[in-house]
């Protein structure tokens, strides 16, 4: 693969990051926790996807509504029953609750589909489109452009809608939002509700270019966390950069290094950006 062509790749794959991504930094901004079950939820709903398209014979973009009202309902019973009695405890206490419910909702996935691989075979799979000279597959074109989307539509939401305007003042300043009257409880668990919907969308996007398996969500996991990181935490702007940052970083490597240690290029290139600035590419430093 030419240098072009693999940082063209990176381009529409970093799109899909920033779509894995930014689930974790909508938690973070607005209730200041780490959603650790971020990955084995991307994973659980890669698996519906699988068993649904399978089992109606449908093509698996028509299952997004369906994926995103699903999981959304699944993070108000998450906020409502296992959140909400410790969303102002000490961080490491949210740390844990979320790291046990990913390995909860791990093995509930291992037990009802097996430890197989799984992948997801459409129509337009193997087909590829000419830009500019450039080879590119039909798929990962149609799944950067689902991405793209979502991100432009929670762009609108958190910036046009009373809802959205709310979640951002809680992020900014949550004693000043109490104050002045939001409801703390009802923008948590709608902010949960989107964030797992992004989930279950991730999920659709992933598990159609992506083979597919139970233990699957700890790399995602790792790498949107290592996404957030570098755009700096809490930084909707920095996801998508940073997104295409370790998307390109990734394709181009791919080129020179084994398969097995190209995952492991992001991490090399987190640690050397945190070296020159520890609060990440668009993050604040904390004085």
């Amino acid at each position: 693969m030419g240098i072009s062509s693999s940082i063209l790749n990176g381009l529409l794959m970093g799109g899909i990051y920033a779509l894995m991504a930014l689930g974790l930094v909508l938690i973070y901004g607005v209730m200041r926790m780490i959603n650790l079950a971020l990955g084995p939820l991307i994973v659980l709903a890669g698996f519906i996807t699988f068993s649904l398209s399978s089992w109606l014979q449908i093509d698996p973009l028509f299952l997004l509504p369906l994926l995103f009202i699903l999981f959304a309902g699944l993070g108000i019973l998450v906020y409502w029953f296992l959140l909400k009695p410790v969303v102002f405890a000490p961080r490491m206490v949210t740390l844990i609750l979320l790291m046990g419910l990913g390995y909860v909702i791990e093995n509930l996935t291992l037990n009802i589909w097996g430890p197989d691989y799984r992948s997801i075979v459409t129509t337009y799979s193997s087909k590829s489109i000419t830009l500019c000279g450039i080879s590119i597959s039909f798929l990962r074109l149609i799944t950067f452009l689902i991405s793209a989307l979502t991100l432009i539509v929670i762009y609108i939401i958190l910036n046009k809608t009373k809802v959205g305007k709310a979640m951002r003042a809680c992020a900014q300043n949550l004693r000043g939002a109490q104050i002045v009257g939001i409801d703390l409880d009802r923008i948590f668990s709608l902010t949960t509700a989107l964030s797992f919907g992004i989930y279950g969308i991730a999920g659709v996007v992933i598990s159609m270019i992506i083979v597919m398996y139970p233990a699957a969500g700890s790399l995602f996991t790792l790498k949107s966390f290592c996404i957030n990181v570098l755009g700096g935490l809490g930084s909707v702007i920095g996801i998508p950069v940073a997104s295409i940052i370790v998307g390109v970083t990734e394709s181009i490597s791919s080129n020179f290094l084994p398969v097995i240690l190209k995952e492991g290029v992001a991490f090399l290139f987190l640690v050397l950006v945190l070296l020159v600035k520890p609060s990440g590419l668009f993050g604040k430093s904390q004085e």
